[in-house]
Formats: C-alpha cells, sequence, structure tokens
C-alpha cells in the first residue's frame, strides 16, 4: 500500500513540474484528483473505468500531455486485453522523453504487450483456417441415409392409450379390471395385462423428426474434422451453400 502512495505523489509531484506553467491551479488541482482516481481504479483492476478517467484528465488538460499518465494509459489497455491499442499508446509513451522511473515500469510489462500480439495474430490465423476449412467443406456434404430411421422415413414410438383387451368377447378390460362372464355369473380381477391402470403402451409409426420423411439426411463426408456441434451450425448457416455445390 505504502508503495502504491508513493507512485501516486512521485506521478502527482511529476504533474505538478510538467504542467504548472501551462496550466492554471484549477485545472491542476482537478487533473490530480482524477489522477488519484484512475491509480485508485487501475489498482482494483476497472481497467476500463480507469481509462475513463483518464479520458476526463485530456479534456481539461488543454492538450498538454504527461508521461504518468500515458504509461498509467498503455497500462490500463494491456489489462483489459487490447494489446494493440497499449503498443500504439506505447509507442506515444517514448516519443515523450519518460524518466527513469517509468522506463523501468515499461520494462516490466511491455514483453506482455508483444505476447498478446502475437498471441491475438495466431488467433486469427487459426481462426482464418478455420474459415476456410468451413467453405470447402460445403463440398463434402452428401445426402446419405438418415440414421435415425435407417433410410425408412418412418420411426416408431410408444404411447398410452385406453386398454382394450379381450378374451373372444368372455372377458374384458373395464379401466383396470378384468371382468370375465360366463354363464356362471361375473368375476371380477386386477387386469395384469395393464397393471390395473386401464391403460396399455402401444406402438404407432409416425414420420422420421430427423429427415423430415425422406429417409436421407445431408452428412459431411470430408476427412477435415469438425466436432458435432460445428457440424450442426454449418449445416444451419450455410445451408443454402451446401446445396449450390449439390446441385452443381
Amino acid at each position: 500500500m505504502k508503495k502504491i502512495v508513493l507512485i501516486v505523489v512521485v506521478a502527482v509531484c511529476s504533474l505538478q513540474i510538467s504542467f504548472s506553467q501551462k496550466i492554471n491551479q484549477t485545472t491542476l488541482s482537478k487533473i490530480k484528483v482524477k489522477l488519484l482516481g484512475a491509480e485508485n481504479l487501475y489498482e482494483q483492476g476497472k481497467y476500463y473505468e480507469t481509462l475513463e478517467k483518464i479520458r476526463e484528465i485530456e479534456a481539461i488538460s488543454e492538450g498538454m500531455k504527461s508521461a504518468k499518465i500515458q504509461n498509467l494509459k498503455v497500462k490500463a489497455y494491456l489489462g483489459w486485453g487490447l494489446f494493440q491499442s497499449s503498443k500504439d499508446e506505447l509507442d506515444k509513451l517514448y516519443e515523450m522523453n519518460p524518466d527513469d522511473a517509468i522506463i523501468k515500469d515499461i520494462a516490466s510489462y511491455e514483453s506482455k504487450i508483444d505476447e498478446g500480439i502475437e498471441e491475438e495474430k495466431l488467433a486469427e490465423i487459426k481462426k482464418e483456417e478455420k474459415r476456410l476449412k468451413t467453405e470447402e467443406a460445403y463440398k463434402y456434404f452428401k445426402y446419405k441415409e438418415c440414421p435415425r430411421c435407417d433410410g425408412y422415413g418412418t420411426e416408431e414410438y410408444y404411447k398410452k392409450v385406453k386398454c382394450t383387451s379381450k378374451n373372444y368377447n368372455l372377458a374384458h378390460c373395464d379401466n383396470g379390471t378384468w371382468v370375465f362372464t360366463n354363464m356362471y355369473g361375473t368375476r371380477r380381477s386386477t387386469h395384469e395385462f395393464c397393471d390395473g391402470t386401464g391403460r396399455e403402451e402401444k406402438e404407432f409409426e409416425r414420420s422420421c423428426g430427423n429427415c423430415k420423411g425422406t429417409g436421407k439426411t445431408l452428412q459431411y463426408t470430408g476427412s477435415y474434422y469438425f466436432t458435432s456441434s460445428e457440424i450442426e451450425n454449418i449445416l444451419r448457416n450455410n445451408r443454402s451453400k451446401i446445396i449450390e455445390y449439390l446441385n452443381k
């Protein structure tokens, strides 16, 4: 904490030297307050708010520049993960002839900026490669037998319906009760087939929900690996382009 206070005090003193002959005392006091606020926000990891506070300082400083404030701006962009913006602001900082303390601070973080920019470039390259592979994949979608219905276009499903079991008209299910009637009278018992529920599970057939009854679906047949979710996204977002390739 003492180190943070010392840094802020040094920063304020530097401001006094660089701004005192160019900005009136009232404005200088406002800049000091805003700088303290910006430093505090930075230490809390609130990088966007730090930059907002620096913009407030720049708006009232009548075009005057401070290496201390510029250094804080560079670090705020770095903390926010905006590496190229941080690099651009660092280039401006070098032009301001920073003192040894700031040079030492720059040395502690400059490599992080370069590494971040390099990682962004690699990520962009991979993104572009993925885009090109995706476009190439359009050619490798073919209509193939639906894996859900094995190409039949229909699928079975089960549904609970009213139990209608009968036994040569001598016995029947009456809402779960097995009623048996003959010349000697009527006998009632729990119907074992529907377990006394009065409902039975029957098999029905319907159009396949995957291929919509056609028996075929568009499937990826290329060698480049895509996850199942990526293939779904390609189909969902680029079906018309895939169809164009199929019709060529």
